[in-house]
């Protein structure tokens, strides 16, 4: 009855969807809102703890400000859960959530399935377009930088990525020049691409620490 209430005619079909193909990994619909809002619902074969999802969401930037939990009988005397999340973010996380829904969907399911580290490093996700691996790769590359410099620490490092979010992304990129094993074209011109666009990044960094740190 509270799935009837809650859900317009119209979500139905990608609903069912969902639940038709639900095994052993979460599903995902995204909701069209405003600029500035947007709601997804996900659809899980066990019970999703509530905080938890609510900090993987924070992590990823996109906080939520509703919620409503479900419990929904399936076919074959199965059992479905259903969380509807509406977040508000800036307009760009927004748009990245609306026009990537399965680059969102591959990172959820690593973080449930606990393939993915779960910190606020997951903002490049959304934010900059990475996937959750190349997060890994920069949150890898973090926590090397914590053994050499053991004055900087996990938190400080991290919050200078997130507030200079481009130039990490390009950061990883001039890495993944130098080292995809299975990159196509010139590596040369790729590496040089990619160094330039970087340096590019690093004139918009405004502090001497992020600078350095960077």
């Amino acid at each position: 009855g509270l799935y009837r209430e809650s859900t317009s005619p119209q979500e139905v079909p990608a609903d069912l969807s969902r639940l038709e193909a639900l095994e052993g990994r979460l599903e995902m619909n995204v909701l069209p809102g405003s600029g500035e809002q947007v709601t997804i619902k996900l659809f899980a074969p066990k019970p999703l703890g509530l905080t938890g999802t609510l900090r993987t969401l924070q992590n990823l930037g996109l906080p939520v400000v509703e919620e409503l939990s479900l419990t929904l009988i399936l076919p074959d005397n199965r059992t479905g859960f259903l969380e509807r999340l509406r977040i508000q973010a800036a307009p760009k996380v927004i748009n990245a959530v609306r026009q990537s829904p399965d680059r969102l969907l591959d990172a959820l399911r690593a973080l449930d399935e606990k393939r993915a580290t779960d910190d606020a490093l997951n903002n490049l996700v959304m934010c900059e377009g990475l996937t959750w691996r190349q997060v890994e790769v920069l949150r890898t590359l973090r926590n090397h930088l914590i053994q050499v410099r053991p004055n900087y620490n996990a938190d400080t490092i991290t919050g200078v990525m997130l507030r200079n979010s481009a130039a990490a992304a390009a950061l990883f990129r001039l890495f993944d020049a130098r080292f995809n094993p299975v990159i196509g074209g010139d590596r040369d011109h790729a590496v040089d691409q990619a160094d330039r666009a970087l340096r590019v990044a690093l004139q918009q960094v405004g502090s001497l620490l992020d600078d350095e740190i960077l």
